[in-house]
């Protein structure tokens, strides 16, 4: 499991312990993270990465070492980062500024890190192929949506 922030002179969140890019179906992938906001506390998080033809979608971005970003590279170009819950995010902008690519969020959201922010919002575009949105109402304070 990688676990260091070896990214010298590096303005964004460096990367917490997490495990490897990990094939669970065709064109889809996951990374295993988790972080430590207190001693003893430990949260998972997974990364989910989805190949769209030659076009790569992040899905809940975790911030990754250098080794894993190049495998996901090698899958194709990062295109898409999607924000799925209110609680993540943390590395969006690391992806948006880093690849250029484009940032799917919540629509209650007010962080405005691209000018090539989307919003996610039931019927509308997905950045998957086939894929449906579905927004999370009234369950709990924090917005979230489901693919």
């Amino acid at each position: 499991m990688a676990s260091s922030n070896n990214v010298e002179e590096d303005p964004y969140p460096g990367y917490n312990p997490h495990g490897d890019l990990e094939k669970v179906a065709e064109n889809l992938y996951v990374v295993y993270g988790s972080f430590y906001p207190k001693p003893m506390i430990r949260i998972n998080n997974t990364m989910t990465v989805v190949k769209n033809g030659d076009e790569i979608i992040i899905v809940n971005s975790l911030r990754v070492s250098k080794e894993v970003e190049e495998q996901i590279q090698k899958l194709g170009k990062i295109k898409h980062v999607v924000r799925l819950c209110g609680g993540h995010g943390a590395y969006d902008r690391y992806y948006v500024e880093r690849f250029n690519c484009t940032l799917w969020d919540l629509p209650a959201t007010d962080r405005k890190i691209s000018e090539h922010q989307r919003v996610l919002s039931e019927g509308s575009e997905c950045p998957i192929a086939g894929a449906k949105i579905f927004l999370v109402k009234a369950i709990c304070r924090i917005e979230e949506a489901i693919i």
